[in-house]
């Protein structure tokens, strides 16, 4: 069972964040990794509460580390705002977004960027800025089409879409996402996954 394995994957981070924290110490650059895959695992689970501070401790520790401009440092931040906008923390993802854009922009790969412009996009969608997210969506959807990452593309174009919809205007806009949609969906082929700090 799916579900069974990831609870298990939970557990299996848990203890090797545990370990690495006794031996190496609470600040050491693996121990900070060990704390950022758990609280990922934590967050795929859908426990966005209880990520949350693991995460902002793994990032906090890994700004101290490696530096607040190293790319694992502004990853790590952006897992941060993956927790905030379930839990409809949108100020602050917002906040730690802008934070963190410049640092991706100059040093992110461009799946890197198509995501933080797509959780911009989400942030400022949650907070009522409905033209700045579509523009925000724009820029995420032409980041992720650049690279041909398929996968980004749905994911922003169904943000896109729902703002539309939600907002009950723009029906010309949400008819724009919808076919970029299909079209996504008729197109086979692989795509490059999000990346992710790893240990």
């Amino acid at each position: 069972n799916k579900l069974d394995r990831a609870v298990e994957a939970e557990s299996l981070y848990r203890d090797v964040y545990q370990a690495r924290r006794e031996v190496l110490g609470a600040q050491h650059y693996a121990t900070l990794i060990s704390l950022n895959n758990l609280a990922v695992q934590l967050r795929r689970l859908g426990q966005f509460a209880q990520s949350e501070p693991l995460q902002r401790q793994a990032y906090e520790g890994l700004q101290k580390t490696i530096g607040v401009h190293d790319p694992r440092s502004v990853q790590t931040g952006l897992n941060v705002v993956q927790d905030l906008i379930p839990q409809g923390k949108f100020e602050a993802a917002q906040h730690l977004l802008e934070s963190l854009l410049g640092d991706v922009r100059q040093h992110g790969k461009q799946q890197v960027v198509a995501l933080a412009l797509r959780l911009f996009g989400q942030s400022l969608q949650g907070q009522g800025k409905l033209d700045a997210a579509e523009q925000s969506y724009e820029q995420s959807w032409q980041a992720a089409k650049a690279i041909k990452n398929t996968d980004e593309q749905r994911e922003t174009a169904q943000a896109a879409a729902n703002l539309h919809d939600k907002a009950g205007a723009g029906a010309a806009k949400s008819t724009i996402w919808q076919q970029r949609l299909q079209e996504l969906s008729s197109r086979p082929g692989e795509t490059p996954k999000p990346a992710k700090a790893d240990s």
